[in-house]
């Protein structure tokens, strides 16, 4: 079926542990019960004007996949007394877009262990998050384009909400998040960056010692192609921003720029950089805009 699982007008405590199998392999369009024909694998939903906390958990044994997009839905749980966590340590996969889409949820972490992987844009698809802080723990595969390889789509993208102070990404040893797209059109609105955000004025922490990549080593292009991004955070106002990449870590743009900031609507007040691993870009290795009188660090070891 193009829709698995559909839970409605849910409220207080959802817990959600999957460790089995939840697949939405054939798609059947304007089938009952949706006239939309929207496609999930898993979908919640909140119940109107009711507080609800979802802690949502794919085991190392859970496999969720759709053969459209929406492996699964977490959207707008985001009144005042509203929370999701996630946690995936299996396998998410969508053969389109959003492997996994939080979009207009209050979201207090993120964290993968395991394998989240989308043909098209979006590994994880976070428009609309909010929270005070957006946390996301990456120990597995963050994935984007693997069947749209001339795409070049964000694996990590979304314009965050205001809410949110302060951006926070670890991805650790061994670990990866990827966009395997290799050819970029400039309008497309879906390519930028691997790790594409609007921060909306928060500041911003990277923490790396795995594998940030845009682009295909295999497939690699002859030009620079611009906007192909291992990073792209663009307004993050008058805030710091400090990124660690650890000898095992490795940032790199078969494409464009590795690093790519952006103050936008004020000057980013402190840029802290503190290398010891492998920085790459076909053309520009990190590209700081909107930056006038920030403090600025750089160690490279």
């Amino acid at each position: 079926l193009d829709q698995a699982v559909n839970l409605t007008d849910l409220s207080g405590t959802v817990v959600f542990d999957n460790a089995g199998a939840v697949s939405a392999t054939q798609q059947f369009s304007g089938l009952y019960p949706d006239p939309d024909s929207s496609t999930y694998g898993i979908r919640l939903v909140k119940e109107l004007g009711a507080d609800a906390t979802v802690a949502f958990t794919n085991a190392a044994s859970g496999a969720i996949a759709t053969a459209a997009s929406n492996a699964i839905m977490i959207n707008d749980f985001n009144g005042a007394n509203d929370n999701v966590s996630f946690a995936n340590n299996g396998t998410i996969s969508a053969t389109e877009d959003n492997a996994v889409d939080l979009s207009d949820s209050t979201v207090s972490s993120i964290s993968n262990d395991g394998i989240i992987v989308a043909g098209g844009n979006y590994a994880l698809l976070l428009d609309g998050v909010s929270s005070e802080s957006m946390v996301l723990s990456n120990l597995g595969v963050i994935m984007a384009g693997t069947t749209k390889v001339g795409n070049a789509p964000a694996a990590i993208h979304g314009e965050l909400a205001a809410s949110v102070n302060a951006i926070s990404i670890t991805n650790g040893a061994s670990s990866s998040i990827s966009s395997v797209g290799n050819v970029l059109a400039n309008g497309d609105a879906n390519s930028g960056g691997t790790i594409f955000l609007d921060a909306t004025v928060a500041s911003f922490t990277l923490n790396n010692s795995g594998l940030i990549i845009a682009g295909s080593e295999a497939t690699a292009s002859a030009s620079a192609v611009e906007g192909n991004n291992a990073i792209r955070i663009a307004d993050i106002g008058a805030n710091a921003v400090s990124i660690t990449n650890a000898a095992s870590g490795n940032i790199k743009a078969l494409g464009d720029t590795a690093i790519y900031l952006q103050g936008d609507s004020a000057d980013i007040t402190e840029f802290t950089l503190s290398n010891s691993g492998e920085i790459a870009a076909d053309n520009d290795l990190i590209v700081l805009e909107n930056v006038n009188g920030a403090v600025t660090r750089i160690t490279n070891s």
